[in-house]
């Protein structure tokens, strides 16, 4: 089994473990998005980047990075502060903040393969 890609651009160099791990991310996503008392407008995506896209409008949708939803979410999806933190320096830090929540539901996603 190949090494967990740390950021989502190099995803795209295993495709079959992004095709295996995607819908079981996006599901999980799903799932924190519902306990963080986010709506859930079942919520699908075909790759990656439609992943990450809907996670961007959930937080602008919801009030942007600083809201109290989506601190919520953010402690849900099991996002680190130190990398929250990080990301608050970025350029585009509503995106940065997608990606790594995106990031975080696959890792998720690799820990129930490895492990059922």
């Amino acid at each position: 089994m190949p090494e967990l890609p740390s950021n989502i651009h190099s995803f795209l160099s295993h495709p079959d473990l992004l095709v295996e791990l995607l819908p079981v991310a996006v599901e999980l996503f799903g799932k924190d998005l519902d306990s963080s008392g986010i709506e859930n407008n079942s919520l699908h995506a075909k790759d990656i980047y439609e992943f990450r896209d809907a996670a961007l409008t959930v937080i602008r949708s919801n009030g942007g990075i600083a809201s109290e939803k989506i601190m919520r979410l953010l402690y849900r999806v099991d996002v680190l502060q130190r990398k929250t933190e990080a990301v608050m320096s970025d350029s585009d830090p509503e995106t940065a903040l997608a990606e790594q929540m995106v990031i975080r539901e696959l890792q998720k996603a690799w820990t129930r393969k490895l492990f059922r």
